[in-house]
């Protein structure tokens, strides 16, 4: 993947990898290396296009629980996570197809930080936003 290309992600792995600190063991070397590369782009805060896109993402397609082009996740299967993205982009007021640089997409949502998705995530605790969350209440 060259750096000019347009990388597709899911609405929540958008707006939830910045902040980010666990990992999703057992998913594989390819998995996680695709993970630790879209964390860092985040968090460089890149000129890098990416477009929120409706299914399976760049990410997904590395996961061994996406199978026929849907995720198969016993923590949220396809239609879970369609919900949770679809969530998120309303919150943001943006829509699919939608194309930011990462520091676009960075600076839209931590403008909106926390989302209402966050209270009841059930990741808080890998997730520097829910995990101040908990401290919080």
């Amino acid at each position: 993947m060259s750096n000019s290309a347009i990388m597709r992600l899911r609405a929540h792995h958008v707006c939830c990898m910045p902040f980010w600190t666990g990992a999703m063991e057992g998913r594989g070397s390819r998995f996680e290396e695709k993970e630790a590369a879209i964390k860092a782009l985040f968090r460089s805060a890149a000129d890098r296009l990416v477009a929120v896109t409706e299914g399976v993402d760049e990410l997904c397609s590395e996961c061994p629980l996406c199978v026929d082009g849907r995720c198969a996740s016993p923590d949220g299967d396809e239609d879970a996570v369609r919900k949770w993205d679809t969530i998120l982009l309303s919150e943001l007021s943006v829509d699919f197809n939608t194309r930011l640089t990462c520091r676009q997409w960075r600076d839209l949502i931590e403008l909106k930080l926390p989302y209402k998705l966050c209270r009841r995530c059930r990741w808080q605790s890998r997730c520097r936003v829910g995990s101040s969350l908990k401290s919080a209440d």
